[in-house]
């Protein structure tokens, strides 16, 4: 009798990282399950602000990003569906240091092939009429920068899954996984076993605790992320062609978002979350915060500073979302030693929907090559092996709080 619980490939966790995932193998003709603790794309990726930006501080770094752009192209063009917003990105700087150091990175870029140009304030406040520019000392323009609407990205993904044959188990989280002598064999659920020689961890900030199935430590910690959107009665007009917007002196960034404003920050004092301690049925749209809260009332700072009319009184949507972070701010891909069969995909670093598409066929390399077109040992998920803290919760926490911080912190130059 053919058990009909079986799969090549078992994803656990459908954000845009497992969902990209799910897709690229099912493309390349292995037989899927995608398992999910409550809906589709309703943990990290529903609180993503959805900035794409090629700019990096290394060359492998931004074609990982022009190959996940690539292939958003493509599913837009399979499904029919309208994902990216090509409107360009600018950043801008205020300091000197900042200065030095967005010219090194524009440096980079075109050493890498992407177009990016300076723009004087001029010509800036003609493009963002809506922000302060007097105090720019300097400012660039990717115009190939994207942004996008993070479920819109899933929905595509899912769509393409779909139509290849990805079976989606929804409200069906995973509680164990299968192992024989020292290979995974499959996943447990609350409903039946599954059975598959290869399950991937993309469980986003709940990946520290899939790895705990196979006693594996994986250095990640959840740490809560805000933004707030204005409404449109707060009169604020922004056209959905306008730049997003890269302000790391004032810590924040903003995109359009349905003719108003969105603005998210990247404060000084992150909120770490203790994954291990959230209700079995808890909800990533439950992140909210009032103006009252601490980073709330940073971020406004922030964006009153940039934007002259947002005031406290302007009407807005403040959201927020659990981030999964890394000691030193990149992905954790691959094998851990003692388990084969049992991959990792996670600790995205608020980069998981400008990256995942790309990691779809990265994921796909790895384990069936043992390579890919990136720097691996940047990203491998046994990089920290022999790091005196990996099994040390609290600094892991301290380390990767510290990494947030450091995003928008002190130019690299100082």
């Amino acid at each position: 009798m053919i058990n009909k619980n079986t799969a090549d490939v078992i994803v656990i966790g459908s954000g845009v990282a497992g969902l990209s995932v799910a897709m690229e193998f099912r493309k390349r003709g292995l037989s899927v399950r995608v398992f999910e603790r409550q809906f589709l794309a309703s943990g990290a990726t529903s609180r993503a602000a959805g900035l794409i930006g090629q700019m990096r501080s290394n060359a492998d770094a931004i074609r990982l990003i022009q190959d996940s752009l690539r292939i958003i192209r493509e599913v837009e063009a399979r499904t029919g569906m309208r994902i990216l917003h090509e409107t360009g990105s600018v950043r801008i700087a205020q300091t000197p240091d900042r200065a030095k150091e967005l010219e090194i990175d524009i440096a980079i870029a075109r050493a890498s092939g992407l177009k990016v140009d300076t723009i004087d304030t001029h010509a800036l406040e003609q493009r963002m009429p809506y922000m302060r520019v007097d105090d720019v000392l300097l400012a660039s323009l990717c115009p190939t920068d994207c942004y996008l609407e993070p479920p819109a990205l899933a929905q595509g993904y899912i769509a393409v899954g779909r139509e290849l044959g990805v079976e989606y188990h929804e409200h069906e989280p995973v509680n164990a996984l299968c192992v024989d002598a020292g290979q995974v064999t499959g996943v447990t659920t609350a409903n039946a076993t599954y059975n598959a020689p290869i399950v991937i961890n993309a469980g986003g900030p709940w990946a520290e605790l899939v790895a705990h199935y196979a006693e594996q430590t994986l250095p990640t910690a959840g740490i809560k992320h805000f933004y707030f959107t204005t409404l449109p009665e707060s009169g604020i007009a922004i056209d959905e062609n306008s730049p997003s917007l890269r302000d790391r002196e004032n810590r924040i960034y903003a995109r359009p978002r349905n003719g108003c404003l969105r603005v998210g920050i990247y404060e000084a004092m992150p909120i770490n979350v203790d994954m291990r301690a959230l209700p079995a049925d808890f909800s990533m749209q439950s992140v909210t915060a009032g103006l009252d809260h601490p980073t709330s009332r940073a971020l406004l700072d922030s964006a009153v500073r940039r934007f002259p009319g947002i005031t406290p009184a302007t009407p807005m949507d403040i959201r927020g979302g659990i981030m999964a972070f890394t000691p030193d701010g990149a992905p954790l891909i691959g094998e851990i030693p003692g388990l084969s069969g049992f991959y990792h995909c996670a600790g995205f670093c608020g980069h998981g929907v400008s990256q995942s598409a790309a990691m779809g066929p990265a994921m796909a390399d790895i384990i069936l090559h043992g390579t890919c077109p990136y720097d691996v040992a940047l990203i491998a998920a046994d990089r920290f092996a022999d790091w005196p803290d990996l099994h040390d919760r609290h600094a892991v926490a301290r380390n990767c709080a510290q990494v947030y911080a450091n995003y928008y912190g002190k130019a690299a130059t100082q």
